[in-house]
């Protein structure tokens, strides 16, 4: 019956729903950009590491206003999404040695991003639930960030053979965007 929870569900859900690009991107790296298996493995651990750097720099994004942070992380996301296209030049696409540097410097930072925003989320999340149901809530409120990531999944694989990679990444960056629209409602002091 709380507003509040709805909004915030709402945002976890539309935060997770943008069409995902990472199975087509994989078969990308694979195919074009010529990534094998043991290097898509370091790309896994250096976004880990990004993820684990991630997590202690939290305990100072703390201090950012809840609000002011998901604006950046939502308009960071949105670039993350748009920097796949850099995997398109010609010089990337041609030079192994750039490519692989791309990458991996990209899933340092973007594994240190996420981890601050999915922290954030699930730390906004925790102060929304009410004192005596806090983990009923918390489930509840997680279930919709679950379904949107499930559905992202879901919707990329059916839009990539409508659309195309290139396409598939322009409309996942627009889907991130459209969380904005909840920005202002979002509850943010218990």
């Amino acid at each position: 019956r709380k507003k509040d929870l709805w909004i915030l569900s709402g945002f976890l859900f539309f935060w997770n729903f943008s069409p995902s690009i990472n199975a087509a991107f994989f078969y990308y790296a694979v195919d074009t950009l010529k990534f094998d298996g043991s290097f898509i493995g370091l790309l896994q651990a250096v976004a880990a590491v990004g993820a684990f750097i991630g997590s202690f720099i939290f305990k100072y994004a703390e201090r950012i206003p809840v609000r002011r942070f998901l604006l950046f992380a939502a308009l960071a996301g949105t670039a993350s999404v748009l920097f796949t296209f850099i995997y398109f030049a010609p010089a990337v696409i041609a030079n192994p040695s750039v490519s692989r540097t791309v990458a991996l410097a990209s899933n340092f930072l973007f594994g240190m991003l996420a981890t601050l925003i999915f922290l954030t989320l699930l730390n906004l999340a925790a102060k929304v639930s009410p004192q005596y149901a806090g983990g009923t809530t918390f489930a509840f409120l997680m279930s919709f960030y679950n379904l949107g990531l499930l559905g992202a999944n879901a919707l990329g694989g059916l839009l990539f053979s409508v659309v195309g990679f290139g396409g598939l990444i322009l409309l996942s960056a627009g889907f991130s965007l459209a969380v904005l629209f909840f920005l202002p409602y979002l509850p943010t002091d218990k």
